[in-house]
């Protein structure tokens, strides 16, 4: 069976993994965070161009809902359940690693792949939920 995307599950599944990571990066972690990669704390706030980092989340968050709603929505099994799951092998198999390789090569604080790879884990997970709850029509 043929995968299919329902746009407005993607489209919640986006606005989730972008608040989610507004939280964790905003208030929840945001010392732990500048301090792991040596951003001094006033920078926290400071004036610069958020465009592009801004743009990079919307696509990637983009690219994973997408990827989601493949995988979830493949065959006639799906739901929360799927979802959840499949976000969960998403950031155990994939994420988590490409968080971690570079940061123990890079010689960077443990902290960094800690707060990145637990972000990762809280985005694909909701966002595997959302596609799972958000059936395809005729799905």
């Amino acid at each position: 069976m043929t995968a299919r995307i329902n746009w407005f599950a993607v489209l919640l599944a986006i606005v989730a993994q972008m608040a989610i990571g507004f939280l964790w990066y905003g208030f929840l972690f945001q010392a732990e965070w500048m301090a792991a990669v040596g951003m001094p704390p006033e920078a926290a706030g400071a004036p610069g161009s958020m465009t592009a980092p801004i743009i990079v989340s919307v696509l990637s968050a983009l690219a994973i809902a997408i990827l989601l709603s493949l995988i979830v929505n493949r065959g006639a099994v799906g739901g929360f359940g799927e979802g959840i799951k499949w976000g969960f092998l998403l950031w155990l198999l994939l994420a988590l690693p490409m968080h971690a390789i570079p940061n123990v090569w890079a010689g960077r604080d443990t902290m960094l792949t800690i707060i990145d790879g637990s972000e990762a884990l809280a985005a694909l997970v909701v966002a595997g939920a959302i596609i799972g709850l958000i059936r395809p029509r005729g799905g």
